[in-house]
């Protein structure tokens, strides 16, 4: 899932974030791209926020599950904005993880199974 965080206007001491498990923190992993090139976002941690331009700071993270919920929306992440220290903004999302135990695709009618040409 992709997760963008964005603030306007492009405040300097509005640059620092931290991304909080609430709960079910335990059934993703928070990646810096969609490739797991540059790294994994250890939740709880500070993060600076880089400014992209037109008066706003943007990041984009990478939700991965890793194991599938029990209940709907299991996993809280809540995010914290912080200036000189001290949290001033905050937000939550709250994630369902989905499990799929098979996927069984059938040829018919289509020359992939016995008899379909």
């Amino acid at each position: 899932m992709k997760l963008v965080i964005t603030t306007e206007p492009n405040d300097i001491h509005m640059q620092i974030i931290k991304l909080n498990a609430i709960s079910g923190g335990q059934y993703v992993k928070i990646w810096k791209d969609n490739k797991k090139s540059t790294g994994q976002y250890q939740l709880g941690s500070n993060f600076n926020l880089p400014t992209i331009g037109n008066n706003k700071n943007e990041i984009t993270f990478w939700v991965e599950g890793i194991a599938a919920h029990n209940a709907q929306r299991q996993t809280v992440l809540e995010l914290e904005i912080v200036s000189n220290a001290v949290v001033c903004e905050t937000d939550k999302v709250a994630i369902t993880i989905i499990g799929v135990g098979q996927i069984d695709w059938r040829g018919i009618s289509n020359g992939y199974a016995p008899g379909a040409i």
